[in-house]
């Protein structure tokens, strides 16, 4: 049965880098590992995704306030 509704997940505390990157990737992974150390989000912080999965930036803002 397939899965619909909103989705919890949690901003990772750690970076896992293939040894291929996909090609959807628009980041390397030294510049996904840099924004990760320069953004002030602690690890494990809750985020929701949509059914689509869609991000809302201000229902999202709710776990960072």
């Amino acid at each position: 049965m397939p899965v619909s509704g909103w989705r919890l997940c949690y901003f990772p505390g750690e970076l896992l880098t293939p040894s291929t990157p996909p090609s959807f990737a628009s980041l390397t992974a030294d510049e996904w590992a840099g924004w990760l150390a320069a953004e002030p989000i602690p690890a494990r912080t809750p985020f929701l995704l949509s059914p689509s999965f869609g991000y809302d930036v201000a229902l999202n803002s709710f776990f960072t306030s």
